[in-house]
């Protein structure tokens, strides 16, 4: 019997991996070093199921269905994040097959392999088990410490190592990252956002970017710093989250972990610092409140008062990014009309007015003083409204929603596991509810951008605790609370082992900064074309157009693109960045754009030199 359960264990440690392999990101020396974490782990849990068989009963039908969803989900995020691998064409030139199926046979591989790991999760799941309950926070049997606060510092730190704005990060921001440093960099020279730099973003994003880059000197350090600072906020919230459901500490560590695992797989292509990220606090703050109500019955006046500061302040970075009030507030709203409370909708309505006034009365004064309320409508609602109606549709909607739903295979995971395991399905529901509007909300663009799922992120942590509390259950009487912090410690060394290695110092710039360098004074008017803000901040020039990166803008409303057309004509930059290579654009604005300046070549106005991953245009 001994050897049949040394078997089974590797088997299904063998098989977990290949289900881990399935969901994680593309990157070879991640799922290498990510093996250990999950070998550790799985065999931990192997423990509790040594001898069980695999059974199913009628429930298990609607199960097996939910996990075929999520293979599939899994296998077409597989296949999209691997097939762009430089790594897997080498092998695959090797093997002389062709990259597509050599990746659809890894994948079906990994699927047949992982199909007794889902097996066994499905024999546990119908199993007898104790279902979760929430339990009332006057109850608890623990409280957040000092350990528990320095504990969450920590993970929020070593995460924090994925941001490309992280010390000795090798990455360099995204191309949102670099356009709201950009943004933060001009507002210390005295630039007005909207009025002298045009985006459309809240004012709070800025106004981050240029408290950030105060306190490091104007360093990216300082931004890394208030990054961390809102991860940190997140861990604290999640421990309190998990003190609603579980009375298991042990459980908000695990789902500490989850919780900004899932955050970090939102962000790899960007690299963090995008206004998701900031909002993420602030989401978490407003449904920890909702649902401290409806566990206690109760609330507070300051409670009210955060619920709407929090508003503001997200309203403020995006407005489509309010999911928790949009989808929470309403079941508030219509539980007191059915509880015959109407004095408190009053009060509510009262405090939560008062705490927006916190927020928004000074985001006026500042709009006005700075004589920049109407370029503020005009980019931050005007045209947010016009560029989401540019490719909204039905059909564009959907496709992002499974895009964004195709990178959350973890999510779905303790999605399915939390709504078997919950025993208060009202609530279970309603943060169903508050995921399925943070899905529709993030998607409304009908683009697909990864770090659009960072919304998603706050709707995970309910799933989060209750599976870890249910899987904690499993665990023998005897062993010791410090088994799970060993385990929640390793998932942290490894990752910052991961981040050690990815992120080497490397300093080199790129060649199109170089080439600005080499060829323009520091005081140069410089300009670079598409969304390239990166190349202004390696090199240190700046633009004197409002128009300081011009896609997509240009091309999903003519007016704006008459507007750069004409400042462009008043304010001929000393050099003009093309990334790419010449005469390959789509038949747009930014093609007319590019035939400006041939016609400026061929008048003389210009010269013009290209490289490999660039040409520029230099004014004679």
């Amino acid at each position: 019997m001994e050897k049949k359960q040394k078997l089974q264990r590797i088997w299904l440690v063998l098989s977990g991996m290949a289900f881990w392999g399935l969901m994680m990101p593309a990157t070879i020396l991640g799922i290498l070093i990510s093996i250990g974490v999950i070998y550790i782990l799985i065999s931990v849990a192997a423990v509790a199921v040594e001898e069980r068989k695999i059974v199913f009963d009628g429930r298990s039908g609607r199960l097996l269905a939910a996990f075929f969803v999520l293979y599939c989900i899994l296998w077409h995020s597989f296949f999209e994040r691997w097939i762009l691998s430089s790594k897997i064409q080498v092998i695959t030139t090797r093997m002389g097959i062709k990259n597509d199926t050599f990746i659809s046979m890894v994948a079906i591989a990994g699927i047949i392999c992982s199909l007794y790991f889902t097996a066994m999760v499905i024999s546990l799941l119908v199993g007898e088990h104790e279902k979760i309950s929430c339990i009332s926070c006057e109850n608890l049997q623990w409280k957040m410490n000092v350990q528990d606060i320095l504990i969450c510092l920590l993970i929020a730190v070593i995460f924090g190592f994925e941001l490309a704005t992280a010390p000795f990060a090798n990455g360099y921001p995204g191309t949102d990252s670099a356009a709201f440093l950009y943004i933060g960099r001009r507002m210390h020279e005295g630039a007005i956002p909207y009025v002298d730099l045009f985006d459309h973003k809240g004012i709070i994003l800025y106004l981050i970017e240029y408290f950030g880059l105060s306190i490091s000197g104007g360093k990216f350090f300082g931004v890394w710093i208030l990054e961390i600072a809102g991860l940190f906020a997140t861990a604290l919230l999640v421990m309190k989250i998990a003190a609603l459901f579980s009375e298991k500490k042990e459980a908000g560590y695990l789902s500490v972990v989850g919780t900004l695992f899932i955050f970090t797989g939102y962000m790899t292509i960007e690299g963090g610092n995008v206004v998701e990220e900031y909002a993420l606090p602030w989401i978490t703050v407003a449904l920890y409140i909702v649902l401290r109500y409806f566990v206690e019955d109760t609330y507070r006046r300051r409670d009210i008062t955060w619920l709407g500061i929090s508003f503001a302040v997200v309203f403020l970075l995006r407005a489509n990014m309010i999911t928790a009030w949009a989808a929470l507030l309403p079941v508030v709203f219509f539980y007191l009309i059915y509880k015959k409370r109407y004095a408190d909708i009053g009060k509510c309505i009262l405090w939560f007015v008062i705490g927006c006034a916190v927020v928004f009365v000074p985001a006026f004064l500042y709009f006005v003083k700075t004589d920049s309320l109407k370029a503020m409508m005009d980019c931050y609602f005007t045209f947010n409204f016009g560029y989401s109606d540019k490719e909204s549709g039905f059909l564009p909607i959907i496709m992002t929603m499974v895009y964004l739903i195709g990178e959350t295979a973890l999510g779905w995971l303790v999605l399915i596991l939390s709504g078997v395991a919950c025993k208060k399905k009202e609530l279970w529901l309603l943060n169903l509810w508050f995921f399925v509007v943070s899905l529709l909300l993030s998607a409304m663009s009908g683009r697909n951008y990864q770090h659009y799922g960072i919304m998603l992120v706050p709707a995970f942590i309910v799933p989060l605790v209750v599976s870890a509390d249910w899987l904690l259950g499993f665990k023998k009487e005897k062993e010791k609370k410090g088994r799970i912090l060993v385990i929640v410690a390793t998932v942290t060394v490894l990752l910052a082992g991961v981040n050690i290695v990815k992120y080497n110092g490397n300093g080199n710039i790129s060649e199109a900064a170089a080439f600005l360098r080499e060829n323009t004074s520091e005081g140069d008017d410089v300009l670079v074309l598409g969304n390239n803000s990166r190349y202004y901040l390696e090199s240190g020039r700046k633009t004197e157009n409002r128009f300081f990166y011009q896609t997509p803008p240009i091309n999903v409303n003519d007016e704006l693109y008459g507007e750069f057309e004409k400042e462009l004509v008043t304010k001929m930059p000393v050099c003009v960045i093309v990334p790419g290579s010449k005469g390959k654009t789509e038949d747009d604005n930014y093609k007319k754009v590019l035939e400006q300046f041939d016609a400026w070549e061929k008048e003389g106005a210009y010269s013009c030199v290209e490289f490999d991953s660039f040409y520029a245009y230099m004014k004679k």
